[in-house]
């Protein structure tokens, strides 16, 4: 084929024929569960979303109980001898508590004090006692503090109180001598830092209630040692049933044979004689 080629028409270029191309075909898109007819309808469905909500119920209660089952079955039952050892500490803390109760106890009146322990009544008593000291003093002739005005004399109790708590301070101690009434033995007792500020502080209350306090009381001595004893024998008791219940059954069985005061146990025990206090 011949082509004429003028100035009107521009030149034809030639191209290689290239086999017709098959169509593309695209890849059918993933089935949607949206496709499905009516489904939003049925998802939306009050029925629907009440069985789904039980049944997430259920599966969570039957998760539930699975693990609580499984929890009681991996916990084994207390043994004997801890249910027992629990029992004695139960014991031993309740008496214990009802007995500092006891010792503890204030009646903060400052004028008719009635309801107070055994530790109040020993500083009431060293008030009451202190009064009568004062008193006698200032009536007695001769006496240094004779004439006194008494709130005068116990501010010179008050000061030399001070000094021994200034001592205690000061890491010093005491020596406290006394006579076992049960061998007529004479010991020399260490009074420790702390037992000196502990006596000073309850000497300085016992102070307040001699200088203040309208009703002075009195107390028994040998009575309060009975009951503070007998108070003392149940605390050992109770904690020689713990020793036993925790397997220290040499210690629980070396407790009781001997009584609060050291002694082999007999039946006079309780009827110790008290020796004579020590005059501060």
């Amino acid at each position: 084929m011949t082509y004429i080629r003028t100035a009107l028409t521009p030149p034809i270029q030639e191209y290689p024929q290239q086999p017709p191309q098959p169509p593309q075909l695209q890849p059918p898109p993933p089935p949607s569960l949206l496709s499905i007819p009516n489904f939003k309808s049925v998802i939306l469905s009050t029925k629907f979303l009440t069985l789904l909500v039980g049944l997430i119920i259920t599966s969570l209660l039957w998760v539930m109980a699975s693990l609580s089952t499984s929890w009681q079955v991996s916990t084994p039952p207390p043994e004997p001898a801890l249910v027992q050892l629990e029992q004695a500490r139960t014991t031993f803390n309740q008496r214990l508590f009802k007995i500092r109760e006891e010792r503890r106890r204030d009646d903060f009146n400052p004028d008719y004090p009635t309801n107070f322990g055994d530790i109040q009544a020993l500083i009431q008593a060293r008030g009451a006692a202190l009064k009568q000291r004062v008193d006698t003093q200032i009536a007695t002739e001769g006496n240094p503090n004779y004439g006194q005005h008494p709130d005068w004399v116990y501010q010179s109790v008050r000061a030399e109180t001070m000094k021994l708590l200034v001592l205690a301070a000061n890491r010093n101690g005491a020596v406290l001598t006394y006579v076992d009434p049960s061998t007529g033995q004479k010991f020399d007792l260490s009074v420790s830092p702390e037992d000196l500020a502990q006596f000073a502080v309850a000497k300085l209350e016992a102070i307040n209630y001699a200088q203040d306090s309208k009703v002075q009381q009195t107390v028994e001595l040998n009575e309060l040692r009975k009951d503070v004893a007998a108070q003392e024998e149940e605390i050992k008791s109770t904690r020689a049933q713990v020793l036993d219940a925790s397997g220290q059954t040499k210690v629980s069985q070396t407790l009781p044979s001997k009584d609060v005061y050291g002694l082999s146990v007999r039946s006079e025990s309780m009827n110790y004689v008290v020796p004579g206090a020590p005059q501060f």
